[in-house]
C-alpha cells in the first residue's frame, strides 16, 4: 500500500493506538511526526516529535511552528478516565473537545486531510444493534461524560468539513493490544492468568462485546488515508466476543491458570453491547479485521511477559 503523503503528524504518539498507527505509517515509508504530552519510551516508530498537551489551547500559527511540514493529520491524542478515579469533566473537556477545535482551525488553514480516531462511545445506548453509523449520538451515551466529549469532538471537527480535503471519523469498538494498561480488564485477566491464579467471574458474562486489535485501528487508518474519503466508519474485530470467550483465550495463551464462574439464572437471556456493524468500512474503505482474539491476546501476554518487573518464578503485579 503506497500513500501519496511524505509527513504525518499523529498525535496521542504515547498511547496504544496512536503508538500502531504510528508503526503502520513508517511500515509504508511515511514519515511520522509524534506528538504528545511525553515522548514515548522504548519506541522507535517516529521520525520527529513535538510536545503538546491536548487540553492547551494552540493557535493555528503556534500548531504551523510545531507541524511546520506535515501533508496530513491522525488524531489519535484524547484523555481517557481510568477505571475508579475521580472524572475530571474540565480536563476531559478542554483535552477532546477543545483539543479537536484547536486541530480543526489548525488543518482547515493548511487544508490538511483529518482521521479523526473517535469510538463507540458516540453511540445512544439504546441504539439498534448492529449500531451503524447514521445510529443516533446522545450527550449521555454508554461512555458516560467520555463519551459526550468524544461526540463533541466529532461535532467540532464536523464544523471545518468543507475547508479540509477529506475528514474521517473512525469509530473503533472496544480496543486491545500491546501497550495496553495492565490495569484494564484484558490486562488483568492476563495477569491472573499468568500467576496461574483462579479468575472469578460473576454474572452476567455471557454478554458479548465487540473487541478490535490496535493494529486493526492503524489499518483502518492506513485505509482511510488512501481512499481519501469524508465519511464516518465504525471499525471492528473479528466477532463479538463473551466475557467467558476473553477469560478462556487469556488462559489459552498463558497456559496457565483457571476461570471460576457462578451460575447463570436460566430466567436471563444474553445482551449484546458496542455490537457495531463494520459493512461500510468493508465497502468505502475496504478494510476488514486480520488479527483474532488469540492472536492478538498472544501478542498482549508476550509484552506483559517480558517487562521489566517481570522476573520468572514471581508474581506479575497489575500496578
Amino acid at each position: 500500500m503506497v500513500l501519496a503523503l511524505k509527513r504525518v503528524a499523529v498525535t496521542g504518539a504515547s498511547g496504544m493506538v496512536g503508538r500502531h498507527i504510528m508503526s503502520a505509517l513508517q511500515d509504508i515509508n511515511v514519515q511520522v511526526t509524534a506528538s504528545a504530552r511525553t515522548a514515548p519510551k522504548h519506541q522507535n516508530n517516529f521520525d520527529r516529535f513535538v510536545s503538546w498537551d491536548l487540553a492547551t489551547w494552540q493557535e493555528p500559527e503556534e500548531l504551523n511552528q510545531l507541524f511546520p511540514d506535515v501533508d496530513a493529520i491522525v488524531h489519535a491524542g484524547a484523555v481517557v478516565p481510568k477505571p475508579g478515579d475521580n472524572v475530571d469533566v474540565q480536563n476531559l473537556f478542554d483535552a477532546n473537545v477543545r483539543g479537536c477545535t484547536a486541530i480543526g482551525n489548525w488543518a482547515a488553514q493548511r487544508k490538511l486531510p483529518l482521521i479523526n480516531i473517535s469510538g463507540a462511545t458516540v453511540y445512544d445506548k439504546a441504539a439498534p444493534m448492529p449500531v451503524r453509523e447514521d445510529a443516533p449520538k446522545s450527550s449521555r451515551g454508554a461512555g458516560g461524560f467520555y463519551g459526550f466529549t468524544k461526540w463533541g469532538g466529532e461535532v467540532a471537527l464536523d464544523y471545518f468539513r468543507d475547508d479540509l480535503p477529506f475528514l474521517v471519523h473512525l469509530r473503533p469498538t472496544s480496543i486491545y493490544g500491546s501497550g495496553m494498561s495492565r490495569k484494564s480488564l484484558i490486562g488483568r485477566f492476563l495477569i491472573e492468568a499468568g500467576n496461574d491464579e483462579t479468575i472469578s467471574l460473576t454474572p452476567p458474562v455471557d454478554d458479548r462485546f465487540g473487541l478490535v486489535h490496535a493494529k486493526d485501528v492503524a489499518r483502518a487508518t492506513v485505509c482511510a488515508l488512501q481512499k481519501r474519503v469524508t465519511g464516518n466508519f465504525n471499525i471492528v474485530g473479528e466477532k463479538p466476543h463473551s466475557l467467558s470467550d476473553v477469560v478462556d483465550a487469556c488462559i489459552a495463551v498463558t497456559g496457565a491458570g483457571r476461570v471460576m464462574i457462578e451460575e447463570v439464572s436460566a430466567n436471563r437471556s444474553a445482551n449484546i453491547t458496542f455490537d457495531l456493524d463494520g459493512r461500510h468500512a468493508a465497502d468505502v474503505l475496504k478494510y476488514t479485521p486480520a488479527i483474532d482474539l488469540q492472536t492478538g491476546l498472544a501478542e498482549v501476554w508476550a509484552e506483559m511477559a517480558q517487562s521489566t518487573d517481570h522476573k520468572p518464578n514471581s508474581s506479575i503485579s497489575a500496578s
